[in-house]
């Protein structure tokens, strides 16, 4: 509970291994738990505080989006396997195999409706009528928000949200290995200026089609004019993926590479 509780738990799991290291080397015997020792952090309260009401407020318009844009269909409709895997893997499940009961007697027993406590996505902490597997739709439908902030001059992290609430989800998206997406495009932009390409110079069609795939601006985009500033600040996929053509796959990738990407590949 408190402030950015995702960040605390990864400082307490590399505090535990650091005192562990410290008392092998030094013959020392302290204790993280017991010995009074102070954790400093670069957190910064106030940010972190802005950031997490900003999350929850946004969350809430972005998972009414998502339901919406889901209508009747569910995330598992093509991929039955997401489903199936949830269930088997849940605690629920393998509880009730360890009792020696067999498949159909464990997803009659999962399927029996019960009150339970849940996370909802508008509300927080509720009280439901819901079966083990309802419940576990319910959170296979949850978006997770990830976010970090990092002061770009010293490398001091001042925000940390690894999750929508630690209680529920202790699945810290902060270090979760994930594509970069969008994030990526500012190494395109630097890229692009270190070869003489300034701001305002370059256009975005509406959409554009490499491989059989067609990429496009997200809404509200103009289909005109768009320079790269404007592209930037408003995350036109389709300007950037010219831009990566035009730019080449080699210098995108040495960019990536100087600025630290260090799993980068280069694909020609």
């Amino acid at each position: 509970s408190g402030l950015a509780p995702y960040l605390r738990e990864q400082i307490r799991q590399d505090a535990v291994k650091l005192i562990a290291e410290f008392n092998e080397a030094n013959s020392t015997n302290y204790d993280l738990y017991k010995d009074g020792l102070k954790l400093v952090t670069t957190i910064d309260a106030e940010m972190q505080r802005y950031a997490e009401k900003a999350m929850q407020q946004h969350m809430k318009s972005l998972q009414h989006a998502f339901y919406t844009h889901l209508g009747k269909q569910e995330p598992w409709d093509k991929e039955k396997n997401l489903l199936d895997n949830a269930i088997r893997e849940s605690e629920v499940y393998k509880n009730l195999k360890r009792q020696g009961l067999g498949e159909k007697a464990i997803l009659a027993a999962m399927n029996e409706k019960k009150p339970m406590t849940i996370y909802s996505a508008y509300q927080g902490e509720v009280e439901m009528q819901m079966s083990s597997i309802d419940s576990i739709k319910h959170y296979l439908k949850i978006l997770q928000p990830g976010m970090i902030a990092v002061e770009p001059q010293s490398g001091k992290i001042k925000v940390w949200i690894g999750g929508l609430d630690f209680k529920y989800f202790q699945y810290d998206q902060v270090l979760a290995p994930r594509q970069v997406g969008s994030v990526f495009k500012p190494v395109l932009a630097a890229a692009a200026l270190e070869q003489g390409l300034d701001w305002f110079t370059h256009t975005c069609v509406g959409y554009v089609e490499v491989d059989g795939h067609i990429y496009r601006c997200a809404g509200g985009i103009p289909h005109g004019n768009v320079n790269l500033r404007q592209a930037l600040e408003q995350s036109c996929n389709c300007y950037f993926v010219r831009l990566g053509q035009q730019l080449g796959g080699r210098a995108v990738w040495e960019m990536a590479r100087r600025l630290g990407f260090g799993q980068a590949v280069y694909l020609s």
